[in-house]
């Protein structure tokens, strides 16, 4: 009886803490903005982002697929090139590379245009994120994001992403 209330006792003890980290990363991970963007072409770009990680644990992003829609038609993919690292109690840029995957580069075009001519209400995403922080696995995903929404969460506006297209 005793090894079945140390197995729930562990369990609880367990499950607890994984609720904090929770809460710790909800509150403790936060992009400021981008502090530079250096586009590629129609193959992709390079993107610095300011992070600050107040968390006791590291932050690796190993996987990002962004689904881009344009007034309901799937236009194409933007993929996180390689895995991101942010370090614990870290306040600083991280630099990221991004593939553009464009079947059609006119599409990509009339993303851009879209953008320019602030019609970015038909413009949707689709996200998958993959990662870890310590070692809780994370997969955050959502479908039929409007662009100005998933814009928001890391601090830039269409003003501003104007700006980098331009």
């Amino acid at each position: 009886m005793s090894r079945l209330y140390a197995l729930v006792l562990l369990c609880c003890v367990l499950l607890t803490s994984c609720g904090r980290m929770a809460d710790e990363l909800r509150e403790g991970v936060r992009i400021e903005g981008v502090e530079s963007f250096e586009g590629h072409g129609s193959s992709g770009a390079d993107l610095s982002l300011r992070v600050v990680n107040r968390t006791s644990h590291r932050l690796k992003i190993r996987r990002v697929e962004l689904d881009i829609f344009l007034e309901g038609r799937p236009l194409g993919q933007i993929l996180l090139h390689e895995p991101v690292t942010v370090g614990r109690r870290s306040c600083g840029n991280v630099t990221s590379r991004w593939k553009f995957r464009f079947p059609d580069r006119m599409g990509l075009y009339a993303l851009k245009q879209k953008i320019l001519r602030d019609q970015t209400s038909a413009i949707r995403v689709n996200y998958r994120v993959k990662g870890r922080c310590g070692w809780i696995h994370a997969n955050i995903s959502a479908r039929g994001v409007v662009l100005s929404e998933f814009l928001n969460t890391f601090g830039v506006d269409t003003q501003e992403l104007k700006k980098y297209l331009e």
